[in-house]
């Protein structure tokens, strides 16, 4: 379990954002999916949450695949397992049931 879960039993915590262009506050897009992955980086340091397990559906796939992949080469802290999914509601269930 991670660093939220000592604080929540063994519940573990789900931390879900939007990424830039998906809301008023960061109206305009990232320029590239590794300013995305440096954004989730960021948040998952600041609230304390690494090493963390990190899902990303549809585009949020590659923005995980990016996050595990630049920061772990880049020597910070490991971001995984890593589990990227694709959009297809068929799909959804049996991915989530076996992470």
């Amino acid at each position: 379990m991670g660093t939220l879960s000592r604080t929540r039993g063994d519940a573990p915590s789900v931390i879900a954002y939007d990424r830039r262009g998906f809301t008023q506050a960061a109206p305009d897009p990232a320029p590239s999916m590794r300013v995305n992955a440096d954004d989730a980086a960021a948040l998952l340091e600041h609230l304390d949450a690494v090493p963390a397990h990190v899902l990303g559906w549809s585009a949020g796939g590659l923005v995980a695949t990016c996050l595990a992949i630049e920061h772990r080469l880049a020597g910070r802290s490991p971001y995984g397992p890593v589990k990227p999914c694709d959009s297809s509601p068929a799909n959804g269930p049996d991915l989530l049931a076996s992470t």
